[in-house]
Formats: C-alpha cells, structure tokens, sequence
C-alpha cells in the first residue's frame, strides 16, 4: 500500500508542477514574451483541471500514506516483557541489517556475528552473555539496534547504570540520524530504568515523551505501548482508575491494528488492576481472555505469564491446589522454552503456595532453586526477592538470625541497584522481626 502511494506521489507531482506551468503560460503576459507560446491559447481550462486533479490526487495520497504511520514494527522493533512486567522495545535482525547495510562487507559480517550471538544469549535467558556479545557487535559497528538490545540484556540482570548508559548511546545516534521511531524505544526503555528503580516521576516523564513523539510520527503501536507502559506506573502508585483507562486505550488501538500480542499483553495488564482492586473474578476473565490470545498466536511466553496470573488468582481464593497446578504449569513451559527468568518466578510464586499450605521445607526448596537460577543469570532484583522469601520463612521457623542475615543481604542488593520501593519493604520486614 505505502510503496503503491509512493507511485502516486510520484507520478502526479510532476504532472501537477508541469500543467501549472502551462496553465500559466495561457496568459497573454505570457504571449506577448514568448509568441511560440500562441499554441497553448485556449487551453487553459484543460491546463487548470489536470492541475487541480493531479494536485488533488498528490495531497490525497500523501495525507492517507501518513495514516498508515510508520514502517510496520516488524522492520525495525518488536517488544519484550520486561523485568517487572513493563514492555521494553527491542531490536530485530531485519532492523540491524538496514543500519549495516553500507559498511564494509568485512565489519558488517563480523558485526552482525556478534549481534546473531547475541540473539541467540538473549533468547535464552542467558543475558550476561547477550551483553558480552552485543558489546563486541557495537565494538566493531556501533548500531542502533544494538545498543537497544544491549541496554535490555543489562536490563534484565539489573544492571541499571550500565543499561543507561546503552540506551543513552543509542538515543544519540537516532537523534543525530532523525529516526523518531527508535528515539522513541531508547526513551520507553530509559523510563523503564526509572520505573524499576522506584523513581516514578521520571519514568512517567520518559514514558510521556515516548508517547509524544509515537503520536507526532503516527506510530499507533508504539503510542499503544506507551500508554501501557504508563497504565503500569499509575498503577504502582495507586491510581487504579487511571491506570485502568491507560489500559483500555491501549487494548482499543491494538485491537484497531490486530496486534493479538499487544492485546493479550493488556488484557493481562487489567487483570492485575481488577485483582488489585480484589475483584476476582473479572481478573480471571481479563487474564482468560490474554491467555487465549497467547495459545491463539503460539506465544508461549505470554501463556506462561498468564498461567502464572490465575494461579495468583486461585491462591487469593483459597484454592491452593488450582493455583499450585496453574504455577506448575507456567513452569513447565517456561522450562520448555528455556525462559529461565520466568522459571525462576515460577519457582518462586510454587514457593509461596507450599508455604500457605504450612509445609516448609518444600518452600525452601522452590525458593532456594528459584534463587540459583536468578544468580546465574545474574538477575539481581529476583536474586533480592528470593531472599527475601526465604528470609520470612526463617522467621517462621523462628529463626531470627538468620531471617536477618538474608534480608540485609536483599537490602544492600536493592540499595546497589537502586530499588527504592522494594528497599522500604525489606526495612519494614527488618524492623518487624528485629522487635
């Protein structure tokens, strides 16, 4: 369609420049300067309509092309949930290759070996080796594309001053070259940064700024993750209405341009204001809903996030065997797919269900897997969390001590990264067990 406007543009364009020029010419000022000019007398009604129909014809191509808004994100982004359920933009090979494209054949190759490494690190949760290779492409070639995937993989092991500094390279290059479409990504992910950070009036301002320049350049998808993104925070700050409305926009425009994944991805977002506003019951439609959506296109991932969102709903309920299956069965796929980041979540949400069920010991052990895997993939923020979840059962076995031992290990892991909402709640527990 865009390329088929693009023909229209250019075939009309001419002709409207050029039948203004001899509709013009008809008049006698004309004549008298240049007498060959005698033979367009007479003909400048028919001079006139090629004109205005050609222009018409131009202006109507050009201001529907701008409704298509940008290239299809396909090209260049596609999205990636991120560490605390945000959606994080992310680099595709086919963007990669059309920022390489005029290098020389030995720094591209060599470039794009390092970033396909990268991928395939990124791809199975091993993100410190993702960093490390996305690294040696921007090394050899620095890109766009992998600086924005740099800044994820550091992203995903809580490495925030690192992932800053990624994006901010980035964002660099995309205003130096005028590329709206990744300026937005960069700044959605630095508002990222911010948000898990605890710092919520900044990442609403990157959030908002993402938005603003999606809605300047018609980017309808990413305006759709924007207004998620946003939904998030208001969320987290308690302002469920306005959370709630952030997330119906949302799913309305991805609904508009049948993205399923972005639908399914709010739907799982309004789930979660519907269980924090404790009604059960329309949070396990929304995330029924998103997870039908996930089985529909294959997305595994996103079926095992929503299994895990019902089995939170059933253990709310009191039913600790429905939530227990529904968590089991989110492991399994996660397991299957190798996403040792939601493996370990998994582990970790089991962990609470064994221990609401009073046995302890098969607690410890899912939350003492889930931290292994967190510390190997180098995931600080789940690391601190497991901690902590195993620091409260310590506490029920009435071991003080030790209870506090794991949760100042939490706190100067959440004090290192930054987390200032989750070291308020480890200060808390601290002073509660320390009475």
């Amino acid at each position: 369609m865009r390329t088929a406007l693009d023909i229209l543009i250019v075939i009309f364009g001419p002709l409207a420049a050029l039948g203004g020029f001899l509709f013009g010419a008809t008049y006698t000022a004309f004549f008298s300067k240049y007498p060959s000019l005698d033979i367009l007398d007479g003909r400048d009604i028919y001079y006139f309509f090629v004109t205005f129909a050609s222009f018409i014809i131009v202006v109507a191509a050009g201001v529907y092309r701008r409704s298509l808004g940008q290239e299809p994100l396909e090209l260049k982004i596609t999205y990636s949930p991120g560490p605390s359920g945000e959606s994080i933009e992310k680099a595709t090979l086919t963007g990669f290759d059309k920022e390489i494209k005029d290098a020389t054949d030995e720094l591209a190759a060599k470039a794009r070996d390092y970033f396909n490494a990268g991928e395939q690190d990124y791809d199975a949760s091993r993100f410190k080796e993702a960093a490390g290779n996305y690294q040696r492409s921007v090394d050899v070639l620095p890109t766009m594309s992998c600086y924005l995937n740099l800044g994820n993989a550091l992203l995903s092991v809580s490495d925030y001053p690192q992932a800053k500094n990624a994006y901010e390279s980035g964002l660099k290059i995309a205003r130096k070259k005028k590329d709206k479409q990744l300026e937005s990504a960069f700044v959605c992910n630095i508002g990222v940064i911010y948000d898990n950070r605890g710092d919520l009036d900044k990442a609403l301002k990157f959030h908002q700024d993402a938005l603003d320049i999606d809605q300047e350049i018609g980017y309808r998808q990413g305006k759709a993750n924007q207004l998620g993104n946003i939904g998030i925070i208001y969320g987290v700050q308690g302002d469920l209405e306005a959370a709630l409305k952030h997330f119906h926009e949302a799913l309305e425009i991805h609904r508009e341009i049948g993205y399923r994944q972005g639908e399914a991805n709010q739907l799982g977002n309004i789930g979660n204001i519907y269980l924090a506003q404790g009604d059960l019951d329309k949070a396990l439609k929304s995330y029924q809903e998103a997870l039908d959506i996930h089985r529909e296109i294959g997305y595994r991932q996103g079926e095992a996030n929503q299994l895990g969102n019902i089995g939170l709903i059933y253990r709310d309920q009191g039913d600790l065997d429905k939530a227990l299956k529904s968590h089991q069965d989110a492991l399994d796929i996660d397991q299957e797919i190798g996403y040792r980041q939601g493996e370990a979540n998994q582990l970790g949400n089991i962990g609470v269900i064994y221990d609401n069920q009073g046995d302890l010991e098969a607690a410890l052990k899912s939350h003492q897997k889930a931290l292994d895997i967190d510390q190997e993939i180098g995931h600080l923020q789940g690391e601190a969390s497991q901690l902590v979840n195993i620091a409260v059962i310590y506490a029920e076995q009435v071991k003080k001590r030790e209870a506090l031992e794991l949760l100042n290990q939490a706190l100067n892991i959440f004090q290192e990264i930054g987390a200032s909402r989750k070291i308020a709640i480890v200060e808390e527990n601290i002073r509660k067990i320390s009475e």
